[in-house]
């Protein structure tokens, strides 16, 4: 699954532990996970291509993976409208067959949130990448939050802007928190580039490159992890010390495409953290 794995490419690297340090994450963290303690129905994570949707997901599976709460992962990359509730069901320990229809599964899996719930557990479903999904898997997430709402369990969704139509009247009856989660700004670059060097003890980088760092990639988790890995292999190469900025716009220039598309990016970058609460 392409979402998974850049998620795990953020692992291998050992840089998870700095993108959740950076203020944008970490405040974007925080509310989330409230909304899973006080059993609020839904909150929405909204982020242009590259921003670290992904990244902010698999660090909330993190923290919620306790003896007491299930988070349970559904990448809708690669996922259709029956396999919902089929991944649900097996993230929730049941063994759903092949031959049990929807219907029965979304019961069955009523039936274990209640008892869930009865016993002080809850399980989260983690919707990742909503702008992959068709009009019938919308329509199941759909029915996958009603459901949890009914019986007092989160479901956090994430996805690129816009919302899709589909669950704009679910996200105004149920959802208790949107977040639009922005591209970094300068100084958080260069505070996760500063970060992920003292880890893997490479060149140092200096002030400028971290600028031109941040003018290449465009403030995109994605496409800063891929110049980072360029600058790198480059100064490798060259047994070099220090990194600066002409020596960025040199690699890039010759080798470096940005991962993520000029389309996927915003016409306006976002400058803030803006959290809109929607009451119910």
């Amino acid at each position: 699954m392409p979402g998974r794995q850049r998620t795990a490419q953020i692992n291998q690297d050992g840089t998870l532990n700095i993108v959740r340090q950076l203020p944008s994450f970490e405040e974007a963290l925080a509310r989330l996970l409230f909304l899973v303690e006080y059993r609020r129905p839904c909150g929405v994570v909204l982020g242009h291509a590259g921003s670290g949707k992904s990244a902010l997901i698999e660090v909330v599976r993190q923290e919620l993976s306790t003896s007491c709460c299930t988070p349970i992962v559904v990448d809708l990359q690669t996922l259709t409208a029956t396999a919902v509730p089929r991944t649900l069901a097996v993230g929730m320990g049941l063994s759903p067959t092949s031959q049990d229809s929807p219907d029965s599964l979304w019961q069955a899996i009523e039936d274990r949130t209640e008892g869930a719930m009865s016993a002080g557990m809850s399980y989260v479903p983690l919707f990742d990448h909503l702008e992959q999904a068709d009009a019938d898997t919308l329509a199941a997430i759909n029915c996958c939050c009603h459901l949890f709402a009914r019986t007092q369990n989160t479901v956090l969704m994430s996805g690129r802007p816009p919302l899709p139509l589909e669950l704009s009247m679910l996200v105004r009856s149920l959802c208790d928190l949107r977040i639009e989660l922005p591209l970094w700004s300068t100084e958080e670059t260069a505070q996760f580039v500063t970060q992920v060097q003292q880890v893997q003890l490479g060149p140092q980088f200096s002030e400028s490159a971290l600028s031109a760092i941040h003018l290449c990639a465009g403030g995109r988790l994605r496409d800063t992890q891929q110049v980072l890995r360029l600058a790198n292999f480059a100064a490798d190469a060259q047994d070099l010390e220090t990194i600066d900025a002409e020596f960025i716009e040199s690699v890039t220039s010759e080798i470096w495409r940005p991962a993520t598309q000029l389309h996927d990016a915003p016409a306006v970058k976002p400058t803030t953290l803006e959290l809109a609460a929607f009451s119910k």
